[in-house]
């Protein structure tokens, strides 16, 4: 017994290829298609020589800055109890906001697992491939 081949299909791909690596939950899914998505929809195609997303008349990214999906980040808490608190999360970088100028990054532990900010710095040394 094999899955259909189908839409359902290639999401779950999609979404085991992108969180597998980053030991990420289960129910990120949603976020791993919508990077997929958003990347696929940016990239120039050679045939028309320009994206999916300008064809449509909207706004492009520059897709050399976009974090790789689950790229560990450290994400500004903007209030501590003193001091010697931390004031910052580690978590994971999802896609980019389509709210916000930011990102969704998931952080493990925090009152919202599903953080939308701008005040977060990239892990440079622990990127997965």
């Amino acid at each position: 017994m094999g899955w259909p081949k189908g839409l359902i299909c290639s999401y779950l791909t999609t979404a085991e290829h992108y969180s597998l690596p980053f030991k990420l939950p289960d129910d990120l899914w949603f976020y791993a298609v919508k990077f997929a998505t958003l990347m696929r929809n940016s990239i120039v195609t050679t045939s028309t020589k320009e994206s999916p997303r300008a064809k449509a008349g909207l706004t492009g990214l520059d897709i050399s800055t976009v974090l790789p999906f689950g790229q560990p980040v450290i994400v500004n808490k903007p209030k501590t109890f003193s001091k010697l608190h931390s004031r910052g999360w580690k978590g994971y970088a999802l896609c980019p906001s389509s709210i916000s100028f930011g990102y969704l990054i998931y952080v493990p532990g925090a009152p919202q697992d599903i953080i939308d900010t701008r005040h977060y710095r990239a892990i440079r040394d622990e990127v997965g491939t």
